[in-house]
């Protein structure tokens, strides 16, 4: 019987995105949260394997946490958290396929500064070959689309609003309110990004229909046998095209020059938020506007 409907399925065709309500219990997601919170508190200080958009401060300002299933991080509590959503089966009947890799796994999440992605695709108009799923930790709305663009080349209008900064509002923008335990199945060609002024965390998947079999991470599977972990899921975590020595390492240097870089940045980002996005002073030190500021003061 196929999880997800084809009413369902017609209505993601069409608008290039789906949310999916699987009735978690709080219990699932209180202890998943509490899982995740141990994650980042270790990912501030040992894991390497995170990204940095918005390097304000001194205390690393993660965005992106790599890898959940890796040996360093992998929790049960999460694990049970992917079982009760059964992403696996909702990305094969999306992709209409029973042999799916995962291609990509990250926890994404802002913190105290606010956070602007820029507008991207994630594959061709029209073509369906991966597809991405997000699973919420918190109730959020920090992705935003534009709808139907999956079924189209970008517009004039937004070609120009683009070129000059890939940060920019777009006209018909929408953002996406998931509640959490939710799961948001999108088009891999939407145009889309991250934007958030509240703290958030989901973790994001991305699966594409198999053409060879990889292995994950260039790591010991052994470990995984301490943990209570489906075969679906283990087959799918095996047989990852994700590789390591890809993924680079962060590093969040201290030295002088840093440190003022960054309260320079700062001082951007919470005075100067009223600028347009394609300023040429964002551009000059990597900065995004505080969203926050913007809201209070009607900015756009």
């Amino acid at each position: 019987m196929s999880l997800v409907s084809k009413e369902n399925i017609s209505s993601f065709q069409q608008n290039g995105f789906l949310v999916i309500d699987n009735n978690l219990s709080d219990k699932i997601l209180d202890k998943a949260r509490a899982a995740f919170l141990e994650i980042k508190k270790k990912s501030e200080h040992s894991y390497k394997y995170v990204r940095v958009y918005d390097d304000y401060s001194n205390k690393i300002n993660l965005a992106g946490i790599e890898l959940p299933f890796h040996s360093e991080i992998i929790n049960q509590d999460i694990i049970n958290l992917i079982e009760e959503e059964k992403i696996i089966k909702i990305a094969k009947n999306i992709l209409q396929d029973e042999n799916i890799q995962l291609t990509l796994c990250r926890y994404h999440l802002t913190s105290k500064y606010s956070h602007i992605g820029i507008w991207h695709r994630d594959g061709r108009p029209s073509a369906l070959e991966t597809i991405q799923l997000n699973i919420y930790l918190y109730d959020e709305n920090g992705t935003e689309i534009i709808p139907e663009s999956h079924l189209r080349d970008d517009n004039e209008e937004e070609k120009l609003i683009l070129s000059k900064s890939q940060y920019s509002f777009l006209k018909g923008a929408k953002k996406i309110n998931c509640k959490s335990g939710q799961v948001l199945v999108f088009h891999p060609s939407l145009l889309h990004r991250g934007i958030s002024d509240k703290d958030r965390a989901h973790i994001h998947f991305r699966f594409r229909k198999k053409k060879e079999v990889n292995k994950f991470y260039n790591e010991n599977y052994n470990y995984l046998q301490n943990y209570k972990i489906s075969d679906e899921i283990k087959d799918v975590i095996l047989k990852s095209s994700i590789k390591l020595e890809d993924i680079e390492l962060y590093s969040h240097k201290k030295d002088i020059k840093n440190k003022i870089l960054r309260k320079i940045r700062l001082l951007i980002h919470k005075i100067l938020f009223f600028l347009p996005y394609h300023s040429k002073i964002y551009g000059m030190f990597n900065v995004r506007p505080c969203l926050k500021n913007r809201k209070k003061f009607k900015i756009l």
